[in-house]
């Protein structure tokens, strides 16, 4: 979330300790800085984490999209992913998706020779 940088001490003070751990810290935004980019920017980007073990885990859409559209968003992550590793693709030994609660789906291949 977002929040004006005047504040930004006082969160910290308040909920540093809270959010802080769980990386949910805000970003903060100048009072007179037009909103509209940053919240174009914020709702048009993902966060991606790795935590303490070597797996990747992101968001790339819901269940109302379309089978192309979540296929172009993993397509999309997936090229992202293997521009910041040294070696590219030869460090990338599984791709798994899955919903929430649902069991993992690991034909992801079919969605680089489809959308390469």
């Amino acid at each position: 979330f977002l929040a004006d940088t005047k504040v930004m001490p006082t969160v910290g003070k308040t909920w540093g300790q809270l959010l802080g751990p769980r990386g949910k810290m805000p970003t903060p935004v100048p009072f007179d800085a037009p909103i509209d980019s940053f919240l174009s920017r914020f709702r048009s980007s993902i966060k991606v984490r790795t935590r303490a073990s070597l797996s990747v885990s992101c968001k790339i859409g819901d269940e109302t999209m379309e089978d192309a559209d979540l296929a172009i968003n993993a397509h999309a992550v997936l090229n992202a992913i293997e521009k910041k590793l040294p070696n590219g693709e030869k460090n990338m030994k599984r791709v798994m998706i899955k919903t929430t609660m649902g069991k993992p789906v690991k034909q992801v291949q079919e969605v680089r020779k489809k959308f390469a």
